[in-house]
This record gives C-alpha cells, structure tokens and sequence, in this order.
C-alpha cells in the first residue's frame, strides 16, 4: 500500500479528450494503479489527485497512453511535487509529446 511508505509524491492530474473511452480508461488506470483522493470526472475530462511513490510515475503514465485509443485531443496535465525530496514537476501531454516544465 503506498501510503505506508515515505516520500510520497502528490500528482494533481487533469486529462481531457472528445474521446469518452478513453476518459473511462484513464479513470481505472489511475484508480487501479495508485487510487484516487477524490476524482471528478465528465463525459470529456477528469481530474483528481493521487498518490506516487518518490516522483512523477513516468512509467505508468506512458503505459496508460499506449493502452488507449488513438486521441488526437487527448491533453493531460499534472502537477507533482514531494516536498521532502524538494521535488517539483510540472508536465503537459499533447499532440503525443510530454513537455516538462520546472
């Protein structure tokens, strides 16, 4: 369970697309894989906030995206941060590409 363990890193995350599935696949993705602290989500965003352990979860986040349809609308966001290892990241995905900005 990670909130047994330290340096946990909070990730605000924000995702929209036109593609309702793969808002529904991004929903049981994150909730599978970290559990949400309070999600809320449409037909055509999501948004919440859930626990990583150390830093921003790359590996999940690129497996999530290959395991959804193709989405030339799909843009995610999120903020990361652990403020015990001063750890800040703030990344953004569209048009296939990740941009990190500090």
């Amino acid at each position: 369970d990670i909130s047994d363990m330290a340096n946990i890193c909070t990730n605000m995350f924000y995702c929209s697309s036109d593609k309702e599935q793969n808002i529904r696949k991004i929903e049981q993705f994150i909730s599978e894989q970290f559990g949400w602290d309070g999600c809320d989500a449409e037909d055509n965003y999501l948004e919440g906030e859930f626990g990583s352990r150390w830093s921003f979860p790359q590996r999940a986040m690129e497996e999530m995206i290959n395991s959804l349809d193709e989405d030339d609308t799909l843009y995610i966001r999120v903020l990361s941060y652990e403020f015990g290892c001063e750890y800040v990241s703030f990344r953004v995905y569209r048009d296939g590409e990740w941009s990190i900005n500090l």
